[in-house]
């Protein structure tokens, strides 16, 4: 089994339990629970079963499976997040497809949101998904909102992506004049923009509030220090021309029909499972791109529970956002602070600046944290949390510190409060 197939069965796993249990994540259950005492009829029990062996390799008896607890599963995800190290080839870029096409179509998971609260917005890679954000979110001090890319953007450039996501985000959250934005891989290129955004539409608040002010004294006081949007950007591993050197070291210097062929391929194994012997053979035997996808949706037809529609938009999305990545290149110089954490670079990656040229767009210094993991682990390494905590203002910091965190629950569902 590959070390992709292995990192999608373990999200299956931990994700399925939290399902059956009624919450999003397992590690907010008691770590002495058992699996016996969470699953809920024999057949969840065999279906468990099964995919707890398949993706863990564990050789015995159900009844040791069923004494598994939380924290077993949580040592074995650890094992599984440090075999995710050392992926080349698009598994670096492209390790996760989200089973559930309504929740796929969705900017952000529904969930309630306080609009006038501070949140650090984190922009997916090519994914495109919220899901990867899972691990970094944990141990946060600020309230975070992860976006992703519907079925609306598959054909859209950084820019329209960027307003789309601002133009959802105004509807739920009141932007605060100092604003949080953590991106990674391609979502740094969609962070950037953004950050741009946001700055002129505090620009303009600000122009326009001093405009009142001169018409109508009785505004004066009121409006006597206007201040546009300036805030921190946190760039994971990524730049504009970072992210192109990557490119060019985890996929090679392919032609554009040897990286259709190559990414065609590969989100039939994400979707899929498994390989499909043949596939390669029948791709490089066409040349339209269009007839690709359409080869790719008729083999998967029967196999996966998705639509036609879906499934093209998973590769569409893909092909679009690697193109945008080999071509974007922002002209504007953000009054934000822009913070870059750098991870070891791949071995072909020579000659990137420091900073990852990211100096070009911003009129700060960018500060520059280096951590020890690659491309593809960066998303799981703790002091990613740790570096994006130390630079929150100290008025969050302090309000986490004197939240209480608790949640109450029913311990007998038998019995009321």
């Amino acid at each position: 089994m590959s070390k992709l197939t292995r990192i999608m069965l373990d999200r299956s796993v931990t994700k399925k339990i939290g399902v059956y249990h009624g919450v999003q994540d397992i590690k907010t259950l008691d770590e002495n629970l058992n699996l016996k005492s969470l699953l809920i009829n024999d057949v969840i029990n065999e279906e468990m079963n099964s995919l707890i062996k398949e993706a863990y390799k564990i050789s015995c008896s159900t009844e040791k499976v069923q004494e598994m607890t939380i924290a077993n599963l949580k040592n074995l995800e650890c094992m599984i997040t440090q075999e995710s190290k050392g992926l080349d080839g698009l598994e670096a870029f492209f390790t996760y497809i989200e089973k559930d096409e309504w929740m796929a179509a969705e900017p952000t998971e529904e969930e309630e949101l306080d609009p006038k609260a501070t949140y650090l917005m984190l922009v997916p890679g090519f994914e495109g998904h919220h899901e990867v954000f899972t691990t970094l979110c944990e141990r946060l001090k600020v309230q975070a909102v992860a976006f992703q890319y519907g079925p609306e953007l598959i054909n859209a450039n950084v820019s329209e992506m960027a307003a789309n996501i601002k133009k959802f985000m105004n509807k739920r959250i009141q932007l605060k004049s100092k604003f949080y934005l953590l991106g990674y891989s391609f979502g740094v290129n969609v962070a950037l923009e953004l950050a741009a955004l946001f700055e002129k539409e505090g620009h303009l608040c600000a122009r326009s509030r001093s405009i009142l002010s001169s018409y109508k004294p009785v505004f004066i006081l009121f409006f006597s220090t206007p201040t546009g949007h300036i805030g921190v950007v946190y760039c994971l591993d990524s730049s504009p021309d970072a992210l192109r050197a990557q490119l060019d070291a985890y996929v090679g210097h392919l032609s554009d029909a040897q990286l259709q062929n190559n990414l065609v391929e590969h989100m039939y194994k994400l979707m899929n499972g498994q390989d499909s012997a043949g596939l390669m053979l029948k791709l490089e035997q066409i040349n339209s791109w269009e007839e690709k996808i359409e080869l790719c949706v008729n083999k998967l037809r029967g196999i996966v529970n998705f639509s036609h529609q879906y499934k093209r938009c998973i590769l569409q999305g893909a092909y679009t956002r690697i193109m945008l990545a080999k071509e974007y290149q922002p002209n504007f110089k953000l009054q934000s602070d822009l913070v870059l954490i750098r991870c070891i670079p791949h071995p072909k990656i020579k000659n990137l600046a420091d900073d990852y040229g990211l100096s070009k767009y911003t009129t700060k210094l960018v500060q520059v944290f280096n951590i020890e993991a690659d491309h593809t682990s960066a998303l799981y390494d703790c002091r990613v949390t740790s570096i994006v905590n130390r630079l929150l203002d100290p008025k969050l910091l302090e309000a986490f510190k004197n939240k209480n965190l608790c949640f109450s629950y029913v311990a007998d569902r038998t019995r009321g409060l």
